[in-house]
């Protein structure tokens, strides 16, 4: 007989920090090479598993989750450190200086968000992958508990023995697989679903998932409907395959026994083998423990008739006594039955859902005895997921209507292709006007701004806004919104900056129709960026469809004049008009 090895959680803890490393090491190496460094997840879980387990002695539950919990946190950090090794090389800082911007270098939308969680996202898969077998070879592997000396010594009942427990233990799970995959096969759909749609979001608005609050409503609705889902087929699951389970017979009494949970009970333990990660069950039993086992089953139901046992101990629980067992009700899969509370003839009864994975086992009178391994149950197939779709609904109209609230303030709205967009910016008329031309483009000016240096840029003297303007012929679609955009790398570099905000908050990062007074239409877009100073700074496209591209940027010093701004922006461009280079007259764009 082994001798049981001891746990040392001290040693266990530095063991897997030191398995960690090793898996740290391997995702920045692997990433660093330009692989898919997600398949280090693996390499992560076995090593600090592993390393606990070396170093720790032995792999408990305790362990376990120390192990698990450290994988976790060192998987974050390693992920982490792989992109900030990128950045360290490509800004040529040290990896320290990057490692600490991270934070800062994502919520600047200077590092690829969708690569950063889709990644991480990635290794926590893959980290599971690895942990799951390892942690089972883990237990499985780890010395057996000593036996206590009354059973290792105690002799082994011959199988010709007399014995009045008759034994129904589980079937094994052969009886129930078909079952499992009727359950189990409704969830993939909604999984990846699920899944597909993170990887959307995280791609298309990686660096501004708030954009998106509809679709991340809908998401996490049906993620409450998936997990609905899983505890309802969990839940099944446990009422028709408890494999831990035996039913006992013994002189005519029915009595339900746990074996893995009586297997930790000192004085009946019959069995070296942990039940920590699957549990107990009589199929997985030596011809010696079997005996073992049924020897102890049937010491303590005479214990429990003797009154050797209280009442309320614990040891009832895991031996149940069944009196007056009564059929309720029987499907193809189950028996519903009651039994009463004590065997003295009191009326109280409760009640009882067995699967019939015991063969030859009736668990009352008029019950029928399984035929055979469990049929499919198609019937609940639906059921999750309608579940998930009806809360991916209730999430998307809750989205909708958070969207809508939080979009009915003043920043305008575009109003698609029926209509003129952007028509809630407050247009500002000045009282009069000049007109100025700009590469074969003419502005109208209000006539009281001040012209700084000729070259497109224009001060309103009551306010301090700064107008600039600019002019380019040859440009698409792609190179506006590069132009657009442009300012904000650059804000995002100043220790004042606050945020940014799309005139059109379901139209960011597009352009959108604009019909000017002579019936041109434009394609355009504004961007505003705040700073913490109070100051704003405004960029404006509008492209025409022969693919000249004027820009309109304003500076403006108080927030309080934002509405002002833009309302002008709205007029130089609503009011342009292009002149023909002969002098032939005006064309619009």
């Amino acid at each position: 007989m082994k001798t049981e090895r001891k746990e040392n959680v001290l040693t266990g803890l530095v063991g897997a920090f030191l398995g960690s490393l090793i898996g740290v090491a391997c995702i920045v190496w692997i990433g660093q090479l330009g692989y898919v460094a997600s398949l280090s997840g693996v390499v992560m879980a076995v090593c600090a598993i592993k390393g606990y387990s070396l170093l720790g002695g032995a792999m408990s539950r305790k362990g376990a989750v120390i192990a698990c919990f450290l994988t976790i946190i060192m998987t974050y950090l390693g992920n982490r450190l792989d992109f900030a090794v990128s950045v360290a090389r490509a800004a040529e800082v040290d990896i320290f200086t990057a490692f600490q911007a991270m934070g800062e270098l994502l919520n600047g939308g200077y590092i690829n968000g969708a690569a950063y969680w889709g990644t991480l996202i990635m290794l926590y898969l893959f980290t599971l992958v690895g942990a799951v077998p390892t942690l089972i070879s883990a237990f499985r592997r780890a010395t057996p508990v000593s036996m206590p000396e009354s059973a290792s010594g105690a002799a082994v009942p011959s199988e010709t023995a007399a014995s009045s427990a008759q034994l129904y233990p589980f079937a094994g799970l052969s009886w129930t697989r078909r079952l499992r995959l009727s359950l189990c096969l409704p969830l993939l759909l909604p999984i990846v679903v699920i899944i597909a749609a993170i990887f959307f979001l995280l791609t298309r608005f990686g660096d501004n998932l708030n954009s998106s609050i509809p679709s991340l409503s809908a998401l996490l609705g049906a993620t409450v409907g998936l997990i609905a889902g899983a505890l309802w087929m969990l839940h099944r699951l446990y009422a028709l395959q408890c494999p831990q389970l035996v039913f006992v017979r013994m002189d005519g009494e029915l009595w339900r026994v746990d074996l893995a949970r009586l297997n930790c009970v000192e004085p009946y333990r019959f069995s070296t083998k942990s039940s920590a990660v699957r549990l107990l069950r009589w199929e997985i039993l030596t011809e010696e423990e079997r005996q073992r086992a049924r020897s102890a089953i049937e010491r303590v139901i005479r214990s429990i008739r003797a009154g050797e046992i209280m009442p309320d101990s614990m040891l009832r629980r895991i031996v149940l006594y069944l009196p007056d067992p009564q059929l309720l009700q029987e499907t193809t899969w189950t028996w519903k039955i009651s039994y009463a509370l004590n065997a003295g003839g009191n009326s109280r009864r409760k009640t009882m859902t067995i699967g019939k994975v015991y063969p030859g086992f009736t668990p009352a009178p008029g019950a029928t005895p399984p035929k055979g391994p469990l049929p499919a149950q198609w019937s609940f197939v639906l059921l999750p997921l309608a579940l998930t779709l009806l809360l991916a609904l209730v999430g998307l109209g809750m989205g909708l209507s958070l969207s809508g609230g939080l979009n009915s303030g003043s920043r305008p709205d575009s109003s698609g292709a029926g209509g003129e967009a952007g028509s809630a910016i407050p247009q500002v008329q000045p009282e009069s006007f000049v007109d100025y031309e700009q590469n074969g483009v003419r502005f109208q000016i209000d006539s009281t701004f001040q012209d700084m240096d000729g070259a497109g840029e224009f001060m309103d003297p009551d306010t301090g806004t700064i107008y600039m303007i600019g002019v380019q012929p040859g440009l698409d679609a792609e190179t506006a919104l590069d132009v657009l955009l442009a300012p904000l790398g650059d804000a995002r570099m100043l220790d004042t900056y606050q945020d940014f905000a799309f005139a059109y908050p379901y139209e960011e990062e597009d352009l959108v129709d604009l019909q000017a007074e002579d019936g041109a239409v434009y394609q355009h877009n504004l961007l505003t960026i705040h700073f913490t100073d109070g100051q704003a700074f405004h960029s404006a496209v509008s492209l025409s469809d022969s693919g000249t591209l004027i820009q309109i940027m304003a500076i403006q010093d108080s927030r309080d004049e934002e509405a002002q701004v833009m309302g002008m922006i709205r007029y130089l461009l609503t009011t342009l008009t292009t002149t023909q280079a002969s002098g032939q007259g005006e064309n619009p764009l």
